[in-house]
């Protein structure tokens, strides 16, 4: 029995941790990391909500009024991936 994570386990391992620190940067790598790995858009809409959707309020206004009035999410989900 192999014990190493496939990169869809570790994308969501790095989207919890990222989402949990409040790591903006990292997640946006990371959710883009993870669509690439196979994740859907609805699979990574369940880890956000798991892991409380929302980094620390400190940074909260930034993560929710983007540059566009968009959350950062609704950016990443609107890049064309499938």
């Amino acid at each position: 029995m192999e014990n190493t994570l496939n990169p869809k386990q570790q994308s969501i391992i790095a989207i919890s941790s990222f989402t949990a620190n409040g790591d903006l940067e990292k997640l946006k790598s990371a959710l883009n990391e993870g669509l690439d790995a196979g994740l859907t858009v609805n699979e990574i809409k369940e880890i956000l909500v798991q892991e409380g959707g929302l980094p620390p309020q400190s940074q909260r206004h930034q993560y929710v009024h983007g540059r566009h009035g968009r959350t950062q999410g609704q950016r990443y989900f609107r890049q064309g991936r499938p």
